[in-house]
């Protein structure tokens, strides 16, 4: 940046007998030069804080992936579709397929849970157990490239129970609206895998170290259509 001196052209000129004049207009111009020079110099500091205010804000808005869902009431259970967008830069992985221990597909397919402000959430994301297990639940991650849109259903029986890892299942009075949460990860990050797939997705563990990597998306409430 080149910040122009207005004042450039100015010219003392000392008469007869005015050195000491002179001389004091010259440090006063001098001084209010430096003082504009310094209010510059803070004012282009302040753009370059917002701006990396501002790129920090970029950097931790979730990849700029996006989440749309339907929840219908089908009598006896709830469907649900979803679709995941990756608007970013970044390859990521979804983390949106529940497995049996054999790494197979889960006979439901999507976690069913209270968030932590009472909201009914359906979720495909990692947990954590709260203390020690004799064996880890597993979940499958997807490839989720920049640009790419990932779309899938589940299905969710009716009275609605709880249903996450590690966790006994619990009632859940069904509201009129809920929240569809993905969890997704760098595709690069290092994590424990049991085995990965040819189309790039991997069987993973649903454990502490999986759930500090992942980063959350989450629906704006979804009414339930149909619901009486």
């Amino acid at each position: 940046m080149i910040i122009a001196d207005e004042h450039a052209s100015t010219r003392m000129r000392a008469g007869d007998g005015s050195d000491a004049a002179g001389a004091s207009s010259r440090r006063a111009l001098a001084g209010r030069r430096g003082a504009r020079r310094g209010a510059m110099v803070l004012l282009v500091l302040a753009q370059v804080f917002a701006t990396s205010a501002c790129g920090a804000g970029k950097a931790m808005s979730e990849e700029a992936v996006e989440i749309s869902a339907t929840v219908r009431d089908a009598n006896t259970r709830l469907d649900i579709e979803w679709s995941l967008h990756n608007r970013g830069q970044r390859s990521l992985l979804a983390l949106v397929a529940p497995l049996k221990h054999n790494e197979s597909a889960s006979e439901q397919t999507i976690y069913v849970s209270r968030g932590e402000d009472g909201a009914v959430v359906f979720a495909l994301r990692a947990f954590a157990a709260d203390g020690a297990v004799a064996t880890l639940d597993r979940i499958g991650a997807k490839p989720l490239a920049p640009g790419q849109r990932l779309q899938g259903k589940a299905h969710v029986a009716l009275p609605l129970r709880s249903f996450e890892p590690y966790r006994s299942a619990v009632d859940i009075a069904t509201p009129a609206t809920v929240r569809v949460c993905i969890g997704v990860i760098d595709a690069d990050a290092r994590f424990p895998h049991s085995s990965r797939q040819a189309d790039g997705g991997v069987a993973t563990y649903h454990d502490p170290a999986l759930v500090k990597l992942q980063r959350v998306v989450c629906s704006a409430p979804v009414r339930i259509e149909g619901r009486r």
